[in-house]
This record gives C-alpha cells, sequence and structure tokens, in this order.
C-alpha cells in the first residue's frame, strides 16, 4: 500500500462535489414536469439559473409558451403570507395548477394554497388524517381503533364501526410498513387505511386486518430523540415459518340508510389488497359489485350484497411478479363499462397486453404485438378504445432498454409508436410510493400526458446525450421545444460522461448491456482497478438508460462520478433474471437458485470490456451494493471468490428463511414450501465458507425493511468458518441512512483494499463535523 495523502485528499474533496445531488444540482432543466390544467394548457418550473427559476405556462394548441403569472405580484403575496421578503425569482412553490381564473399551490413547506386574479393567496384549511368522498362532501377518519365519518364541515359525525380493538382495528394500515418507526415518533393524522369509497360516495369498503396473531420483531433504538433510556419498538409482523391464525373481516358500509354488509375475503386476497391499499377495486355501475385482483394473478368479482364472490380469471403461469411489479402499478386495468379488463402475460415469449371479457374471464384478443416488453400503462381512453403504454424494445439494434411510447387501439391491429428515435424516451412512470399508498398520502399529480391525450411531454436522453425535451402531438409528431438541459457546470465539476456497452452472453444466448464509465486521472492509467455498483434483482433495471435520471438505476449510477474522481474505473448492468427484456432472459434464474446463473453474466460482461478498454485491470475488481443489491454484492464475492477481490454489502437480504412471508414468490412459485430446502438455495449463508476477498458488512440497527438478522445469521456463519470480515453497524439508522459519513466508508474501504492507497486521514465528510455525528440516520 502507498502513501499518498495529499494527493487522495484531493480526490476525496472532488469527489465530494459529484455526489448525486451535486449532479443534479449542476445540470438546468433536467426534467419539465407538467402541471396541467382542465383547459390542456399546462405550466412548469424552468430553471433560469443554479439558484432561480420561473414558472411558464404552455397552450400546446397555440404553441406558446409565456410567464404563468406575474412573478413580481406573486412574491409580495407571499411575503406578506409567510412574513419573510420574498425573491420573485426564487419563490417558495412546488407546485402551480391553473383553476379557472385562480391557481393551485403547493408550499415548498408542504402546505396547499390557493391564489385567486387579484394574488390573494389562502392556506388550505380543515382537519387532517381523512379520506375525502368523491364529491367532496364527506369524509372518513379514525377514532382509536373505529372507522367515523361526518360531512365536510366536521358535523354531522357518526361511527361506522364500534368494535374495533389494538391489532384488529378498522382503518389501520399493516403495521409492517417500512416507516413504522418513523410514523411512530412523528405521529402524524393518517387517513383511514384500506378503505375506499364507491364512485358515488354511498358506500364505503373497508378491510379490518386481524394481527393479533402475528409475531412481534424487536427493533433497538439506543439513542432515542431527547435522550433518554434506550427504546424497543416491537413491530407486528408475518413470517416465513409463523402462520397465524387470523380472522380478518372486510365490510361494506351504505352510508345512505346506515346499514353494513360483510365481505368473506381469504387470507391471500387480504394480504394482496393491503399491498395496494385498495387503489385496485373498480365499481360496477350501480356499485352493488366490485372487481379487484390479486398479487398471485387472480382477478375476483364480489357480489358484496349476499356476500358472494367468484373468480373471473385466474392465470396460469405460476411466476407473476412481472404483473403486480413491486414499484409500480399493476399491468391491469379493469373496465366495467365496457364489461372487460386488460390483463398483462409473457405467455409468448414477449410482454403483451390482452383484452378479456369480464363476465366470464375469457380472453378475445392480444392488444399488443411485436418483440416489446410492456412496462407501464400510461393512459386507458374507453371512448376512443385505445391504451397508451410504455414499452422497452431491442429492435433494429437500439438499446433494448430503452423506453418508447407506443399507441394501439383496444380492439388491436393497430398499434403505433409514438416516439421513434434511438434514444430512451423517458416519462413519469406510475411509480408506487408506497407509503403514500398505503396511508393514502396525497399529492400533486405530475403526469406526461394532457389530461384529453392529445399532447405530451417527452425527455429524450442517452446516458452520454443530455435530455432533449419536446412536446408531441398524440400521432408523436414533435409540436414544439420545451428545453435543452444545459450540463455545462456538470462538465466544469469534472463529470465524465459514461459509455452504453453491450456484449453477447458467454453461451450465445442473449446480449448483455450495461454502462462503463472511466476516470479522467486514474493513478496508474495502466492498470485501472473496477468497482461495480450492482443490484441484479429481479424486481427492477438497474443501469440507467437516459442521462442521470432521477429512476432507481440513474441515481445509483450517480455515484460512478465519485469513484472516477478516486481513479476508479465503474461498471453496473443488468444480467438475466432482471426486467424489461423477453421471457428467457427475464426467468433465467428462476428455479436455479443454487447456481451461479444471472451472475455469470457480470463476471463475463466486466472481462469481456478488456477488449475494449485495455488499462482495466481484471486482477483488481471490487463490488457495492445495498439491499437486494447488497444480497448479490456478498453473492458475487462468494460465488466468485478469484474474481470480486473486494466487495461492500449494505444492508442485505442474506437470508430468505428470515424474510416475511411472500417475499420470495417470484424465485419460488406463489405456495412454495417455507421448510422446503429450495428456499436455502437462495441464502447466502450456505456460501459463507468460500470467502476469499475483503469484504465489508454494513447494516442499521433500525432497518425495517430488512431486519438486522439477515446480515447476523450470516456474519455467524463466517465466523463459524474463521472467515476474516470488517462490519459497520451504524447505530439508530435504517434501510436508507446513506449519510456523507457512509459514502465516505464506501470511499476509504475500496482506496485502502482496491487501490492499495492510504485513505486521508484529514478528510472530513460535509455535514459530519464533531457535534453533528450524534444526528445522523
Amino acid at each position: 500500500m502507498t502513501n499518498n495523502s495529499s494527493s487522495m485528499l484531493a480526490r476525496y474533496r472532488k469527489a465530494d462535489g459529484l455526489v448525486s445531488p451535486a449532479l443534479h444540482a449542476a445540470m438546468l432543466n433536467r426534467t419539465v414536469e407538467p402541471m396541467w390544467s382542465d383547459d390542456g394548457s399546462f405550466i412548469y418550473r424552468r430553471q433560469t439559473g443554479c439558484e432561480t427559476h420561473e414558472f411558464v405556462e404552455v397552450v400546446p394548441e397555440r404553441q406558446t409558451r409565456q410567464a404563468a403569472f406575474d412573478h413580481q405580484r406573486m412574491a409580495a403575496s407571499l411575503s406578506q403570507l409567510l412574513e419573510a421578503k420574498i425573491d420573485p425569482a426564487r419563490l417558495p412553490v412546488s407546485y402551480v395548477r391553473r383553476t379557472g381564473s385562480g391557481l393551485q399551490l403547493a408550499l415548498a413547506d408542504g402546505r396547499s394554497a390557493v391564489a385567486d386574479a387579484d394574488y390573494r393567496i389562502e392556506l388550505a384549511t380543515g382537519p387532517g388524517g381523512t379520506l375525502q368522498s368523491p364529491s367532496k362532501r364527506k369524509e372518513l377518519f379514525r377514532r382509536e381503533h373505529d372507522l367515523w365519518i361526518r360531512d365536510i364541515s366536521g358535523r354531522d359525525e357518526q361511527a361506522l364501526t364500534t368494535d374495533g380493538q389494538q391489532w384488529f382495528a378498522w382503518g389501520k394500515g399493516p403495521d409492517v410498513n417500512y416507516v413504522h418507526i418513523p410514523l411512530k415518533r412523528l405521529d402524524p393524522p393518517l387517513p383511514p387505511a384500506l378503505a375506499v369509497f364507491s364512485p358515488t360516495g354511498r358506500y364505503v369498503f373497508a378491510i379490518r386486518l386481524d394481527e393479533r396473531g402475528y409475531v412481534d420483531f424487536p427493533f433497538y433504538e439506543g439513542l432515542p430523540e431527547g435522550g433518554g433510556i434506550p427504546i424497543v419498538h416491537t413491530i407486528k409482523t408475518h413470517m416465513q415459518n409463523a402462520k397465524p391464525v387470523t380472522t380478518h373481516e372486510g365490510r361494506v358500509f351504505d352510508l345512505e340508510n346506515g346499514t353494513s354488509h360483510p365481505v368473506t375475503l381469504s387470507e391471500r386476497q387480504i394480504l394482496s389488497l393491503t399491498r395496494v391499499n385498495l387503489s385496485v377495486v373498480a365499481w360496477s355501475a350501480d356499485e352493488r359489485r366490485f372487481w379487484f385482483h390479486t398479487t398471485d394473478g387472480r382477478l375476483i368479482a364480489v357480489h358484496w350484497g349476499n356476500d358472494k364472490q367468484h373468480e373471473i380469471y385466474a392465470d396460469e403461469d405460476p411466476v407473476w411478479e412481472d404483473n403486480t411489479f413491486i414499484y409500480r402499478q399493476p399491468l391491469v386495468r379493469i373496465l366495467p363499462a365496457s364489461n372487460e379488463f386488460i390483463w398483462f402475460s409473457m405467455e409468448d415469449g414477449w410482454g403483451h397486453l390482452y383484452l378479456h371479457d369480464l363476465s366470464n374471464g375469457r380472453r378475445k384478443h392480444r392488444i399488443t404485438e411485436g418483440p416489446i416488453v410492456v412496462g407501464d400503462i400510461q393512459r386507458v381512453d374507453e371512448s376512443r378504445r385505445e391504451i397508451l403504454f410504455v414499452a422497452t424494445c431491442g429492435s433494429n439494434g437500439h438499446n433494448p432498454h430503452w423506453r418508447k411510447l407506443y399507441r394501439a387501439q383496444l380492439d388491436g391491429g393497430q398499434q403505433q409508436l409514438l416516439t421513434p428515435e434511438p434514444v430512451d424516451h423517458e416519462m413519469p412512470l406510475t411509480v408506487i410510493d408506497y407509503y403514500k399508498l398505503i396511508f393514502h398520502r396525497e399529492q400533486p399529480t405530475i403526469s406526461a400526458l394532457s389530461p384529453n391525450g392529445d399532447f405530451f411531454v417527452d425527455h429524450m436522453s442517452t446516458v452520454a446525450m443530455p435530455p432533449r425535451i419536446v412536446l408531441r402531438a398524440r400521432d408523436g409528431a414533435i409540436v414544439m421545444d420545451l428545453e435543452q438541459t444545459d450540463i455545462r457546470g456538470l462538465l466544469e465539476l469534472g463529470y465524465q460522461l459514461p459509455d452504453q456497452f453491450h456484449i453477447r452472453s458467454e453461451d450465445g444466448r442473449a446480449d448483455i448491456w450495461g454502462v462503463v464509465s472511466m476516470p479522467a486521472s486514474p493513478l496508474d492509467p495502466g492498470a485501472i482497478p473496477v468497482v461495480e455498483l450492482i443490484y441484479a434483482g429481479y424486481q427492477v433495471t438497474w443501469q440507467p438508460t437516459g442521462f442521470l435520471g432521477p429512476e432507481q438505476g440513474a441515481a445509483a449510477f450517480g455515484a460512478a462520478a465519485t469513484f472516477n474522481a478516486l481513479g476508479f474505473a465503474v461498471v453496473t448492468l443488468d444480467g438475466r433474471g432482471t426486467p424489461g427484456r423477453d421471457r428467457e432472459f427475464r426467468r433465467w434464474i428462476v428455479g436455479h437458485g443454487a447456481t451461479q446463473r444471472g451472475l455469470e453474466d457480470h463476471v463475463w460482461f466486466i472481462r469481456s470490456l478488456k477488449s475494449a478498454y485495455p488499462a482495466l485491470d481484471l486482477d483488481r475488481v471490487g463490488v457495492a451494493g445495498g439491499s437486494f443489491g447488497g444480497y448479490n454484492a456478498t453473492k458475487a464475492m462468494l460465488q466468485f471468490p478469484d474474481f470480486y477481490k473486494v466487495g461492500i454489502s449494505n444492508a442485505g437480504v442474506h437470508h430468505p428463511p428470515f424474510s416475511q412471508y411472500g417475499q420470495w414468490r417470484w424465485h419460488l412459485g406463489q405456495d412454495y414450501d417455507v421448510s422446503a430446502p429450495e428456499l436455502l438455495d437462495w441464502s447466502n449463508v450456505p456460501l459463507a465458507s468460500r470467502l476469499k476477498g475483503r469484504m465489508l458488512i454494513m447494516i442499521g440497527n433500525l432497518d425495517e425493511n430488512v431486519a438486522i438478522n439477515h446480515s447476523f445469521v450470516l456474519i455467524r456463519e463466517l465466523m463459524r468458518f474463521g472467515k476474516r470480515f470488517d462490519l459497520k453497524l451504524w447505530p439508530d439508522t435504517n434501510h436508507y441512512g446513506a449519510t456523507p459519513y457512509v459514502r465516505m466508508i464506501y470511499w476509504d474501504y475500496f482506496v485502502e483494499h482496491l487501490l492499495g492507497q492510504q485513505p486521508p486521514d484529514d478528510y472530513v465528510p460535509p455535514g459530519t463535523e464533531i457535534g453533528e455525528i450524534a444526528s445522523l440516520g
């Protein structure tokens, strides 16, 4: 190991300026988020400088753009409201939508307001913690363990239920929600969970979740805010090997005549609905029936008046996670008006949408066509009998991970590609925010599409080409340019534009795509060590496809710039087993837990880079990941101990038996046996004896997503075999506790053990000076 402390200190300080927040702050107008009015115009916030902005309004029909309002007058009104001097070029407003002659505002502090034509601003009022009816005349709320209803004025309160009790309450979301401890600390007024109004607002369907038989999982908070003795938080959970006896209950409440009706649902149906807070429920025109789909691929019709239900459709594909898709809305739409429903399937080798009869489940025909994989439904227009959807496609030699927008007729046969340019086409996806979904936390809606579907905003980019942002008509024609992202500030920071790269898999059966970023100033230009930033999960595509976008992979790859500054080459890729590709590619690892399938593509890809980048030192390859990436960083170290020499595993989900029940369905099928040896095939614990390189395990003791016992059981096994490893335990930190200090530890570990340099002792990460460390996490 060499000691070049002053040089490394300079590299660390340069890396500080290249962290993801700094990269995004250095760009101007990376995104356009249209806030549509009912008349089809939209407002968006455009940057005029690094710290200044303005709101402009676009009228697509006229192809015009102008100031959305008088910024001087708005600033004056906000100054009076907030009792502070407001700069017109720095309005503390995150959302503006025109409503008639006024403006709906979302303030930067989280409050909502309305400004009239004379710039008089009023804050939104009303009690929090309620769920409003569609007519906005009534609101549902919780009191203790029961549901209540009242007029929106706050009068005429009535109890809908009187039998709620602790752990068997009405309107309570599941205890396992990954933010239980922060919610417990803040105790905000939450709207009722697991409840939904019918379209007219006459009926409420609600679920009473029985968690009395669930096990108590403890979390130890050693340094509670405000001081005092440590606290043990317990969370009710349903573990792999614990099958509690439950009596979950569903009911439909008739708010007009005061009656209620039982709805009998199975354990599986209840647990499916807890994932989506009843957002998938669709009602018939007379509201006497409703439909919902489950995470095991079934469509259920409920006749609640007589507590009858029947199964409309059951997906014969035993692996259905492509449709429920953990981080997006399911690729299902129920269309009661036409007595149809839309369903996704990969049965023909690609990912297509199919139209079915809602009465009997019978398939009518396929809606989409060609070598594509549908990834998101943007809009279903029942009056035009058409659907707009985002799909990936590898035809014409294009990157198969690039997203493109299509239109197709529900009756089939008229599919049209609306974004043909050979780049990634980024549009807001219907991404699920679990916290907001479970607790009805509403937020302003941002959509790429106009309300009538006649226009849409398209961000066109690649990993090396900054976005050109355009407005397009419904036929895909470009109507007007909106913004060209300015990256001059980004380049001045020293950001290295990455390369998209692809190779043929070792067995010749698939193309593997990834992104490579080389350092501008390597320590040794002839021998550059490599860091792979890995996820390799079945849930998401990890590599970026557009230019430093907001999606998960691109955000993670933002870390590549910091490692480049330190002297590393960085690689991110998606091997077989990840989504967005054909069926064989997608299902490559299903049923192969004990093999190297999936990760072998990562090793082959990196080795194949040597011909294009001869300076890469493949004797010094490291790997790092968090959550499912932490799991796969460890698995890579253990399955390929002679290739990956240094690894960092943060919050890894190492041992499937310690997960909540059902989390490994994608790998093992819907009704897997929790005691079967196949479950252990996916665990990292049986591989512990294979460790050779340097491995750092990082965990937070308040991680509700991946509890600390996942790492502890791996650590115990490593100790049993006498394996040396490093451990960092972050006090009172959750799954997402990525602080500047944690980032420094990443850098230190690879600099010391992969780069062969001494980390600079005099480097202090921004925001972690003495006196602030106690607040981390």
